[in-house]
């Protein structure tokens, strides 16, 4: 099995890290809390800090970038190359 392979399983098994991504591809970048708005989680039981979390470890495999790393209130993550395709590959088999 490739990385994308495991990436792609690994996000399989994560409903967050999925809807992260899906949030991201729609267009602008987006803070955690706009993905929690968008995402219509607002109502749900997930939090920012739980976002926050997702994001950094999908940042940490390439399929999101951050736009002001330095900004430690609103950090703005965008979906990378890397991360569209992971996601194509993922809607194909949902």
């Amino acid at each position: 099995m490739d990385k994308d392979e495991e990436l792609m399983y690994d996000l399989l098994g994560s409903p967050l890290k999925k809807l992260i991504l899906n949030e991201l591809s729609l267009g602008k970048p987006k803070t955690a809390m706009g993905i929690k708005k968008d995402s219509g989680a607002i109502r749900s039981k997930l939090s920012r800090p739980s976002i926050s979390r997702a994001l950094g470890v999908l940042k940490n495999k390439g399929l999101v970038k951050c736009s002001n790393e330095s900004h430690h209130r609103y950090r703005f993550y965008a979906i990378t190359e890397k991360g569209k395709k992971i996601q194509e590959k993922i809607k194909d088999i949902d």
